[in-house]
């Protein structure tokens, strides 16, 4: 399942950073992709790739509540993400 969405109207400094994050996820090194999303966070606090992303490390986490509140900030901010069932 692709969790990022198109990256056309991102600076591209975020999207390395995004990018860094994904890889570090892929890595299974969740400590720095965790860290990798809160720093676009702290550029876009609405950037809908970094909450998914945040909400999916929770669900790695098994943390369910935490992956309903990224989820959700997601969804209010991009209408094109759909209803997540965690």
């Amino acid at each position: 399942m692709e969790l990022f969405l198109p990256i056309a109207h991102m600076d591209i400094n975020i999207v390395q950073v995004l990018l860094y994050a994904r890889l570090a996820t892929q890595d299974n090194d969740f400590v720095t992709a965790r860290k990798h999303f809160q720093d676009v966070l702290a550029r876009d606090e609405f950037n809908s790739n970094a909450l998914m992303g945040l909400a999916a490390l929770a669900m790695n986490d098994k943390n369910g509540d935490e992956a309903e509140k990224y989820w959700q900030q997601a969804r209010e901010h991009n209408s094109e993400i759909g209803r997540a069932h965690v």
